[in-house]
């Protein structure tokens, strides 16, 4: 997996991470070796069921849940007005928690913090 973060000003103070990920799926290592990396974006939006996400989708979804503002996802993005059209898709559920992994500062579920181990 390939996975790029940009920190995005929390609501109410801090950062929470916005990443996109590209698995390596075989669609994705075909698009690569016949040299058609333009293609690469769409595979990635498209590629959910895969695990995959582009920046875009992930900011909405922080939108959704009242984590980031709309103006601060749009500031973040190269592609401001596919923010703008997901974020008007894109529905918060309020018994999910917020995962603690894409939370700057939170320990990783497992992680020993300062250990060394």
């Amino acid at each position: 997996a390939v996975i790029s973060q940009r920190l995005i000003p929390r609501i109410g103070g801090g950062r929470v991470a916005a990443y996109e990920m590209l698995i390596g799926t075989s669609a994705i290592s075909n698009v690569i070796r016949e040299g058609k990396v333009r293609q690469l974006r769409n595979l990635i939006a498209t590629g959910q069921k895969d695990g995959m996400m582009v920046m875009e989708q992930s900011l909405a979804k922080l939108i959704a849940r009242g984590v980031i503002s709309y103006d601060d996802a749009v500031a973040a993005s190269v592609y401001p007005d596919e923010v703008a059209g997901l974020a008007t898709q894109t529905q918060f559920d309020p018994d999910l928690p917020e995962p603690a992994h894409f939370v700057v500062g939170a320990s990783a579920p497992g992680a020993n913090s300062g250990t060394g181990v």
